[in-house]
């Protein structure tokens, strides 16, 4: 039954966090006020009490090379159910990439493995071209009843110079490994200007958002790449951001479906939104005020949002989660440093990983 853009804040509220996150993804696109009431705080607590969702991220951290790994949530200190961890795979493992519910993983040995930690689910992938060094890896899921996914890998193949003007292009390997046919395919190969890397920040992942994947740049520019296309374009970011040398970081998230870019300056955070993708138009969104919680710890560092009014902010030996409207703030101590982070959102219910027959 279609659902009325007309109905109430209440009465959406009531349907929607009663509803799969499927469904909540889908009335998203519906209208602007659906789609905002949906990332609220207040909407998101609801939809996983309610759904048995958990919602979080996993904190990927490296010791004496041996990487390691944490869940974190704001119910972490509550709810047993929120408490996720990798430990039914038996072995360590990087994580390499993450989207919804599942991830991407590599063992001690090298071997590509895709996992469901909230049903201790896991099924090995065949290798892409390991010989070349992994620059970034994404994942996308397509569906999720039945699952149907995506992983898109870049990989540094060598670099060319252009003899014309001297300077030095990077030459990036594009491979995809579909999960309906089981297999890795051979795509367009990348190449973009030095210094335009991507970024190795712990922060900098890749940003789902806009129906494409990103990443920041060093050259202060953003890469995107359309996996229904398998096309790619760099853009810039937006000249107002950049051109204060006041900013002490620079972040891409997602932000209520929408790319966005924040920067972090003294006791402050500016955010600007892509309010236009087709014509890469930004925005100056809104700026937050952190003078209390920059009271409360010396160092504070966004690391990515939660949901529309809070964010994953990195302290000294914790990860904090802040909530801009309210103003409030839930601490969780680590044992060791972010390496990197992924977020996470997943229900409960098994899927068949080995949806290509392998």
């Amino acid at each position: 039954m279609a659902l009325e853009p007309e109905l109430p804040s209440d009465a959406l509220v009531e349907i929607l966090t009663r509803s799969s996150l499927e469904t909540v993804g889908r009335c998203r696109s519906l209208s602007k006020e659906w789609n905002h009431v949906s990332y609220e705080s207040s909407f998101h607590q609801l939809l996983c009490e309610r759904t048995n969702t958990i919602s979080g991220f996993f904190i990927q951290h490296l010791v004496n090379c041996q990487y390691s790994s944490a869940f974190v949530s704001p119910d972490t200190n509550s709810d047993p159910t929120s408490k996720l961890s990798l430990d039914f795979l038996k072995v360590p493992v990087q994580i390499e990439a993450a989207n919804q519910c599942i991830l991407v993983c590599v063992n001690q040995n090298n071997r590509y493995l895709v996992c469901k930690p909230a049903t201790k689910q896991w099924e090995r992938i065949p290798n892409p071209k390991t010989k070349y060094q992994t620059a970034s890896t994404a994942l996308i899921v397509l569906k999720s009843n039945p699952l149907k996914y995506k992983i898109i890998r870049f990989s540094n193949a060598k670099v060319l110079l252009n003899k014309h003007n001297s300077h030095w292009w990077r030459h990036l390997r594009c491979e995809i490994f579909y999960s309906t046919r089981g297999a890795w395919k051979r795509s367009k190969d990348l190449i973009l200007p030095d210094p335009s890397v991507f970024c190795a920040n712990k922060e900098n992942t890749v940003v789902a958002a806009n129906g494409g994947l990103h990443w920041l740049l060093s050259s202060n520019q953003v890469f995107a790449f359309y996996e229904d296309s398998e096309n790619w374009e760099v853009f810039s970011l937006p000249l107002s951001a950049i051109d204060n040398a006041s900013y002490n970081k620079l972040l891409l998230v997602e932000h209520q479906g929408r790319l966005a870019l924040i920067r972090g300056r003294d006791d402050f955070l500016d955010m600007w939104v892509m309010e236009n993708y087709a014509r890469k138009l930004w925005s100056e969104k809104q700026t937050w005020n952190m003078d209390k919680l920059s009271a409360e710890e010396i160092y504070v560092s966004p690391l990515a949002f939660h949901n529309g009014d809070a964010a994953l902010m990195e302290g000294f030996n914790k990860v904090i989660f802040h909530n801009f409207q309210e103003r409030k703030s839930h601490q969780i101590r680590l044992d060791h440093p972010p390496y990197r982070i992924f977020k996470f959102q997943s229900d409960m219910e098994e899927v068949n990983l080995n949806s290509g027959g392998t």
